[in-house]
């Protein structure tokens, strides 16, 4: 299987929204991360990959999401 990392967030309400837009679009996707995310907020992000195919329709989609309190970030940022 082949995904894409495409964007980070510590916000676990970014990542409900984030999930249910990919969703509707019937978009390919996993959070790395999510879970301990909730028990270590703030250590590590949760990553989400998107299947590589869907990379761009993922990023258009989100492109418009603006994340809350220093949630959203591309893994291109460091």
């Amino acid at each position: 299987m082949k995904f894409v990392e495409i964007l980070r967030t510590y916000n676990a309400v970014d990542i409900a929204i984030i999930k249910s837009l990919l969703d509707g679009e019937n978009i390919e996707y996993r959070f790395l991360g999510e879970n301990f995310n909730m028990l270590e907020p703030m250590v590590q992000p949760a990553r989400l990959n998107v299947w590589y195919d869907q990379v761009d329709k993922a990023r258009e989609l989100l492109s418009d999401f603006n994340g809350s309190f220093m949630a959203i970030g591309s893994p291109d940022e460091e």
